[in-house]
């Protein structure tokens, strides 16, 4: 498995967006600066050979040439996620922040505990393609043989992955200069 996660300050400029498009799968076209950044990573990580993209029914994202490759992409303000695994993978990354205040009180918890929940749910619900509804309501068992693992990105952010398989404890961090200097090389 590999994670990858990338911090930003600003939308990637004209000149920028036209280079990170580059490493996009065919089929993607982001219209979020977050997004764009997430795609890119992502093509890093497969070093600019993404197969085409679809979509299941559920929304989540996929390879449909390459049923092998299985990803999950996060964004938030300010910092995008990657992961990528041979196996199902679900992956989330939040900016800690004030909870929005109805799911605070449904989870009773405030700050970085509702973060840590709500990573913890989203990656799980990616994982499976249920997404965060299911979870939202209660909080599925584990699976056998599921793990789950909060990992180290950057201070002020959560971050979670579910996965079969083991699962790192950190991220690469990635700089913009790096993606960017990929994407030239394509």
């Amino acid at each position: 498995m590999r994670l990858l996660t990338l911090a930003f300050s600003a939308p990637p400029t004209p000149e920028e967006e036209r280079l990170l498009r580059r490493l996009l799968a065919p089929g993607v076209s982001p219209r979020q600066p977050e997004s764009l950044y997430a795609w890119a990573l992502l093509g890093l990580a497969l070093e600019g050979n993404l197969p085409a993209a679809a979509r299941e029914p559920s929304g989540k994202p996929y390879f449909p040439d390459a049923p092998g490759l299985c990803f999950s992409l996060s964004h938030t303000r300010g910092a995008v996620l990657a992961a990528l695994s041979d196996r199902p993978v679900g992956a989330d990354l939040e900016l800690v922040r004030p909870a929005p205040p109805r799911l605070a009180r449904r989870f009773g918890l405030e700050g970085e505990y509702f973060f840590r929940s709500w990573v913890r749910r989203e990656a799980r619900g990616k994982r499976t393609g249920a997404g965060i509804t299911a979870q939202l309501q209660a909080e599925t068992a584990m699976e056998p043989g599921e793990r789950f693992s909060y990992v180290e990105t950057f201070p002020g952010y959560a971050a979670g992955v579910s996965a079969m398989e083991e699962i790192p404890e950190r991220a690469e961090r990635c700089s913009l200069a790096a993606l960017l200097q990929a994407a030239e090389q394509r």
